[in-house]
């Protein structure tokens, strides 16, 4: 019982460090990685610090369907070597996920995506001081172009499609 309240206590302190809801070993790994190649939060964040659900309606689904896109780490390419040297030669007890992040032209402009409100990505924003931000939203719209059903037959007609209640 001790051991659970302390990892409770652990997991809250951890949350209020960071500011976000990314908690336990993955966030510990984090930590390591930035103290080891020396770079700052902003510099390699987790893709879900740079991400917010906007529609609280759809808040529980749409967090299921990006769960695991929000938990990597984005890696510029002035850490990337250094980030593959510590993960490749530690013992990490857990596991963390990286994209390698270069410079990144975002095409936005010429392209038009559909303004539909129920599109995923209408229902989401990001955090626009980031420079990560224009190729999170490419990521997003080209993953998860998920179209948010209000109902089962709605969603029974479409392709790719998820429910309030997180039916994917």
């Amino acid at each position: 019982l001790k051991a659970k309240i302390n990892d409770g206590i652990e997991t809250v302190n951890s949350l209020k460090e960071n500011n976000n809801n990314i908690a336990g070993r993955v966030a510990q790994i984090r930590e390591d990685i930035l103290q080891n190649v020396g770079a700052t939060k902003d510099e390699v964040p987790f893709i879900g610090e740079l991400i917010k659900v906007d529609d609280l309606e759809w808040e529980s689904s749409i967090e299921k369907v990006l769960h695991n896109f929000a938990l990597r780490l984005i890696v510029p390419e002035k850490y990337y070597q250094a980030v593959n040297k510590y993960v490749n030669s530690t013992n990490l007890k857990g596991r963390i996920i990286y994209e390698r992040y270069k410079e990144f032209t975002s095409l936005k402009s010429l392209q038009n995506y559909p303004s539909d409100k129920n599109l995923l990505i209408n229902k989401i924003s990001f955090k626009s001081k980031s420079k990560y931000i224009d190729w999170i939203e490419d990521c997003v719209i080209k993953q998860f172009n998920y179209i948010c059903a209000d109902n089962l037959s709605g969603f029974n007609s479409l392709d790719k499609a998820i429910t309030k209640e997180g039916l994917i």
